[in-house]
């Protein structure tokens, strides 16, 4: 399992890797794989990290962006 994992062709920065608790190897390999990939430099995290609190926008692609994607500044606004 660690090295299928290590070794995946997917695995890159940004990667969202997603482990089941209820499988029989897991629990046993899930730290081996953590250490071997903070060796790689790699910054282990929880998805709930990389949520933006509010305030954010989504933009039409389902990015979420802090503030608003749209408007940057006071200056970017068009007075009507």
């Amino acid at each position: 399992m660690q090295r299928r994992i290590l070794d995946h062709p997917q695995l890159k920065e940004g990667a969202i890797l997603l482990f089941h608790n209820d499988t029989a190897y897991t629990a046993i390999s899930l730290d081996g794989i953590l250490t071997e990939l903070e060796n790689q430099g790699y910054i282990v995290g929880c998805v709930s990290d990389l949520i933006l609190k509010e305030p954010y926008e989504i933009d039409h692609n389902g990015c979420q962006f802090k503030g608003s994607p749209f408007i940057s500044s006071a200056t970017d606004m068009e007075v009507v």
